[in-house]
């Protein structure tokens, strides 16, 4: 990655083809990250849109010390850590 600390990648929540970008980027080692509101810029009449996050840490990441706030972040870090 070339000194990077982690690749970062942005799939829009609203695209349908996001579920088949997402396998391929978990097939290729890419991790759930979050979901990250308002990130995408649009040409549109919308402003932003929101996307999942995924990414691929140069280093790996101990999820025992991550804290999820609330219901949806609990379930989240709970598919990150089975992914």
């Amino acid at each position: 990655m070339g000194g990077a600390g982690a690749v970062y990648v942005d799939l829009p929540l609203d695209d349908p083809g996001t579920v088949a970008v997402a396998e391929a980027l978990l097939a290729e080692g890419y991790r759930l990250a979050g979901i990250a509101p308002r990130c995408i810029a649009r040409d549109d009449e919308r402003v932003t849109e929101d996307a999942l996050r995924f990414a691929a840490p140069a280093a790996a990441v101990d999820l025992a010390a991550v804290v999820a706030e609330g219901a949806l972040g609990e379930r989240l870090l709970a598919v990150a850590a089975h992914s």
